[in-house]
């Protein structure tokens, strides 16, 4: 079995590559896979709990901007799935993937 860190490393790296360069520059990932990037101490990173989905925040100028990304983010083979009830998840292969936009009217939920 991988170490968590290397298996939440390779979480984000395959999302990463999926979205491509002009993607990357538009989103960030933030929430608990991102998490072991940031702890330099062993002792420390050991109480990292795993996460099984990776989450990204964009800047969107409205709804019809949502619309456009998430048809961008099709074209690079995420899709969206019938077992998922959270509004902004989409899949690619099987990792669970959380587009968020930092205005909460777009998805119309809030994370607040």
């Amino acid at each position: 079995m991988k170490p968590l860190k290397r298996q939440l490393i390779e979480m984000l790296q395959t999302v990463a590559e999926a979205l491509g360069p002009d993607l990357r520059q538009r989103l960030v990932f933030v929430g608990g896979v991102t998490t072991v990037l940031f702890i330099t101490n062993a002792i420390t990173r050991e109480g990292v709990r795993f996460t099984d989905d990776v989450d990204l925040i964009v800047d969107l100028a409205g709804y019809p901007e949502w619309t456009r990304l998430q048809e961008e983010l099709r074209s690079k083979g995420f899709a969206e799935s019938q077992e998922d009830e959270v509004i902004c998840r989409m899949r690619l292969g099987g990792l669970k993937v959380d587009f968020m936009p930092d205005d909460p009217e777009i998805p119309g939920f809030s994370n607040r």
